[in-house]
């Protein structure tokens, strides 16, 4: 005889998926993967999973659990204008919100009611300083990745340096030709990208405070490696770049083995 239990199916949960105004139930193992959820949900909505949630992420460590809602907006790249509606309906239930390449001009107060949104991607839009409420985004206590890059932000406020959660920070391609000195009190920031600006110079406590910093992208703007050297802090952030550096190429990590100063030299700007 079998015992009790033997041969049972592994626990599972049900997770309320809304997409084009419908509601549909996914059953996936308690302890499924977001890849897991992803092959499900592709052939019931007919959306291609994207790499915005990591593969290997659990369920349970998204807070995913039995009668979580979940929405699935197919909104990348669709020129929109504006962030959907619906969005702002869910509230705290979003964790990540991708509106990229879709001519967004305005990023309104009503960001802040996504407490939990830990991802927020808005590349490639049309937002410029007056219309984003940074307000709203300093409200977002989860809030870890930000993209603002090929937008036309050409200042930024001293709250965005409220947003103490960040860890990665892409500015590329704006018009911006300084920075805050709050942004240093981003002390959990790890990679800070701010290609193709018109800036001249960085935060004078960029690299003491920003103790865990690893990755500066730089490149494009007028500030050069000599000028890097002579901000406070450099050497320590340096050895730390370089320690990162030196394990991607132990474990093989990305296809090249050549290292990034950061910024331009000045020969090569001449």
């Amino acid at each position: 005889m079998e015992s009790p239990g033997q041969g049972s199916s592994p626990p599972a949960i049900t997770v309320q998926v809304k997409f084009a105004g419908r509601t549909i139930p996914v059953e996936v193992p308690a302890a499924a993967s977001a890849a897991e959820l992803k092959r499900l949900l592709q052939p019931l909505t007919n959306v291609l999973p994207r790499k915005v949630l990591e593969d290997s992420a659990s369920l349970s460590s998204m807070q995913v659990v039995n009668g979580s809602k979940v929405m699935l907006i197919a909104s990348q790249g669709l020129h929109q204008g504006e962030v959907p509606e619906e969005v702002w309906d869910c509230g705290p239930s979003v964790r990540i919100l991708d509106v990229s390449n879709n001519g967004i001009k305005e990023i309104p107060h009503k960001i802040a009611a996504l407490k939990s949104l830990t991802k927020l991607l808005l590349t490639a839009n049309d937002i410029a300083d007056e219309n984003i409420t940074w307000e709203g985004l300093s409200c977002l206590p989860t809030l870890l990745n930000l993209s603002l890059s090929q937008n036309r932000i050409t200042s930024l406020p001293s709250s965005l340096g409220d947003c103490e959660s960040l860890i990665e920070v892409d500015l590329s391609s704006n018009l911006l030709a300084e920075l805050p000195e709050a942004l240093g009190n981003l002390h959990n920031l790890k990679a800070l990208l701010l290609r193709n600006n018109g800036l001249t110079s960085l935060p004078a406590n960029l690299f003491k405070q920003c103790s865990q910093l690893t990755t500066l992208d730089l490149h494009g703007t007028e500030i050069t490696n000599d000028v890097l050297r002579q901000v406070e802090g450099w050497e320590d952030f340096d050895e730390r770049r370089r320690q990162k550096h030196q394990k991607q190429l132990d474990f093989r990590v990305g296809s090249s083995g050549a290292f990034d100063e950061g910024a331009d030299d000045d020969n090569r700007r001449r």
